[in-house]
């Protein structure tokens, strides 16, 4: 069982989170808010801790092929950042969203917008249970705890390994699935891809 207290505004894998910077402003997490978006657009804003704001640039490309998402890469172009999810469930019909996100880094060169330190994947996993149970309600209680922990995400350096691995829920709690590239890694630079655990999976975690 772990307290209240919730992940944001903390980055957790200090050594992955680049470029430094203050936290910024969560976009709005109740429930009519997070219907509107889809749960890869949130991520995009949360995980890359980036203005709420880009929220209006960004464009979710939801893959029904796991070969075409596999083969799809985040991109911004002008002023929109196009970012790609895929749905799929695991080990006992779990929900998970697999989603393509553009790192930071390149949100801040390429849209000259201030970024701050990033957060792990397991920020939104966390924030999938926190949602689920109300806690970014209005008036919602902030006392009690959720059912399972949040582990650190299972880091992969490849894509391939990235794509072999999927969201666990274990005994020691959910733990998610996290690849980055810096700017200069060539073919796929300023890439944050995540498994994450859905909203609705989330809700059948929660009691």
């Amino acid at each position: 069982m772990m307290s209240r207290t919730s992940l944001v505004g903390a980055c957790v894998g200090l050594a992955a989170c680049a470029p430094s910077g203050p936290q910024l402003e969560l976009p709005s997490l109740d429930a009519a808010s997070v219907e509107a978006q889809s749960w890869c657009a949130l991520a995009q804003v949360v995980v890359e801790n980036v203005q709420p704001a880009v929220l209006d640039h960004v464009e979710v490309v939801h893959w029904d092929s796991e070969d075409d998402f596999v083969k799809s890469k985040p991109s911004i172009d002008g002023d929109v950042v196009t970012v790609h999810s895929y749905l799929t469930t695991v080990d006992d019909g779990l929900e998970q969203i697999a989603c393509k996100l553009k790192s930071n880094a390149a949100v801040e060169r390429d849209l000259d917008l201030e970024v701050g330190t990033r957060r792990d994947c397991a920020a939104m996993n966390r924030l999938a249970l926190e949602v689920a149970a109300g806690w970014h309600e209005d008036g919602a209680p902030t006392s009690t705890p959720l059912p399972l922990d949040v582990v650190d995400d299972r880091v992969t350096a490849t894509g391939s390994a990235w794509v072999a691995r999927s969201l666990e829920v274990t005994d020691e709690g959910v733990r998610g699935v996290r690849l980055r590239t810096g700017l200069a890694v060539p073919i796929v630079p300023g890439m944050s891809y995540c498994k994450l655990l859905t909203v609705e999976a989330a809700g059948a975690l929660v009691p």
